[in-house]
């Protein structure tokens, strides 16, 4: 890749991480930027357990509650309680957060590299 080229896709990059800090919901930690991702690729509508989503976290159960109570309490998501104990074992995605989605989705699809049109710049420069 040329030099300009590279600095051009660094540039992007930086722009992208700068939305992502701005607009995503990670809440200033890699285990919150990795519980969107995580998020981000259910299908719209779809439940999971929370068990399920802590066990697909590689940081501790605690953390992964406190941000769920983070992203509840922002609008991010709904955690239906149980009626007499108030605990929850499932959880929705709110409107709110599929748009944001949407948003980022169009951020990430800005990203190409100006001479390599069509393909990654990863595999590029996997190939030398």
């Amino acid at each position: 890749m040329q030099e300009l080229d590279q600095s051009s896709v660094i540039a992007q990059m930086r722009h992208l991480r700068d939305w992502e800090k701005t607009n995503i919901p990670m809440y200033g930690s890699l285990a919150g930027y990795q519980l969107f991702l995580e998020l981000a690729q259910m299908p719209y509508r779809s439940r999971k357990s929370l068990k399920e989503i802590y066990l697909s976290m590689n940081c501790a159960e605690s953390t992964t509650r406190l941000l769920f109570r983070n992203l509840e309490s922002d609008g991010w998501l709904q955690l239906p309680r149980l009626d007499a104990d108030q605990r929850f074992r499932e959880f929705q995605l709110t409107e709110k957060f599929h748009r944001c989605v949407d948003l980022w989705l169009e951020q990430v699809g800005m990203l190409k590299a100006p001479s390599q049109e069509g393909s990654s710049t990863v595999e590029s420069s996997n190939d030398q």
